[in-house]
């Protein structure tokens, strides 16, 4: 067998229960009914049947976020960030390699409990893809029902849907692609993910689809098909019952984007966003059911002229202008929205300045982090504890938190979580990856 030594680098595509409603079942009129015995067993039927079925219609139906088993957008940085979060910890990616952090602790160890591994540490080729938390080309990181699940890309071609356990065992691939996938997201129980391939004309072809992690051996749902010669879907957002998507082409014309919303308990698609002639998308959230995008007018160079921020329903319908958030990037958690200072060569902010803005779910400032120390750095808004923020700082990588019960104290401390060496991070690897 030969065996080819490959850098792997970090160039990869990267691209919500109301509480259940009380059954209370009234016996008192079926009292006589059950002292005859020959009725007892079509009672107890029917009360079990009452039960399921109330359970099963409230899980689907609810439209506010449930926690263990929604997709964490609060994670999504459409970024090579990944990070999730469980009960009791939280996961992310040093490069090939997964790390888990403990909430009440917040140190980090990485998630290999193999004897004598060397972990990123190891400088021979061979045994490194061996470390339990090694993962090839992950683009894909999440947390179900007390499962972690990733998404490795071995090849463009050659990915797999991964499962494992929440302390790194039981270990399997779940599901696996023919084709190309451009991206994907896990949400209650149905895996959405985009395909991409090209034809024997260079027209790409791709389509949105879905599958029920727990139905794998069911074919996968075509959700929607593209239309573009050159495009592709991105920016898969689940809320509730809904998934948001855009669907983008790169022509000799520019960019062309349409934004939708699919209804899932309906299967019906909605055109969101109108376009608006010269100007495009540059950002979208979703908070407290409503779209806070901006729309930029820029330079053939990317630059932007001029920018306008909208906010709308979840139809894309009634929109009002959004004025505060200015020349700042939104982002948002459950409870708070924040506001993330752009480029300073475009936003007119010294690099010193910069930082987040952190508001209450009325837009009230409660709070701001600096972050102008950094050249660049990527802000995760988490969960209900904590906030992230990763950064590259010359050959270090790094990963800050921030204690959310610190808000509005005027006193927001950055912490530091993890460091490691960059060039660690993406080792030279055998790429005959063992089974695990």
């Amino acid at each position: 067998m030969i065996l080819s030594i490959q850098r792997i680098s970090k160039s990869y595509n990267t691209n919500t229960t109301k509480a259940l409603d009380n059954v209370s079942i009234d016996l008192t009129a079926g009292v006589h009914a059950l002292l005859c015995l020959k009725y007892v067993k079509k009672t107890v039927a029917l009360i079990f049947i009452v039960l399921l079925v109330g359970c099963t219609s409230t899980d689907i139906r609810e439209d506010s976020y449930i926690e263990g088993k929604d997709f964490q957008f609060m994670y999504d940085s459409q970024q090579d960030t990944l990070m999730a979060e469980s009960k009791d910890g939280y996961y992310f990616f040093s490069g090939l390699f997964l790390y888990y952090v403990n909430k009440a602790s917040m140190s980090p160890i990485i998630l290999c409990n193999r004897p004598n591994c060397m972990h990123e540490e190891e400088v021979d080729s061979e045994k490194i893809p061996y470390c339990n938390a090694f993962v090839p080309r992950p683009n894909y990181l999440t947390v179900y029902e007390e499962n972690i699940y990733m998404l490795s890309q071995l090849s463009p071609r050659d990915l797999e849907l991964i499962k494992m356990s929440l302390d790194g065992t039981n270990r399997k691939s779940i599901f696996s692609y023919v084709t190309g996938v451009s991206t994907g997201i896990l949400h209650r129980g149905i895996y959405y993910y985009a395909t991409l391939s090209w034809d024997s004309n260079q027209k790409s072809v791709y389509s949105l689809n879905s599958v029920n992690i727990n139905k794998l051996h069911v074919k996968p749902k075509v959700l929607h098909t593209g239309t573009f010669n050159n495009g592709t879907f991105n920016a898969l957002n689940c809320r509730g019952n809904n998934l948001f998507f855009d669907e983008v082409e790169l022509n000799e014309t520019g960019l062309i984007q349409k934004n939708y919303r699919l209804d899932l308990l309906e299967n019906k698609l909605h055109s969101i966003i109108e376009d608006k002639k010269d100007m495009l998308l540059g950002g979208k959230v979703i908070f407290k059911d409503k779209i806070h995008y901006s729309l930029w007018e820029v330079y053939s160079n990317g630059a932007p002229i001029r920018s306008e921020f909208w906010v709308s329903d979840l139809n894309g319908n009634n929109i009002s202008s959004d004025k505060d958030t200015k020349l700042k990037s939104p982002l948002v958690d459950l409870e708070y929205f924040y506001l993330n200072d752009l480029d300073a060569a475009y936003s007119g902010i010294p690099q010193s300045a910069m930082g987040l803005t952190i508001l209450d779910s009325n837009f009230n400032e409660l709070d701001f982090v600096k972050l102008g120390q950094f050249k660049s750095s990527t802000v995760l808004p988490g969960g209900s504890k904590h906030l992230f923020v990763q950064v590259e700082v010359e050959d270090k990588f790094q990963v800050y938190y921030v204690n959310k019960d610190e808000f509005g104290s005027h006193n927001v401390q950055l912490k530091l979580l993890f460091e490691i060496d960059a060039d660690k991070r993406f080792p030279a690897v055998i790429m005959d990856i063992p089974k695990k």
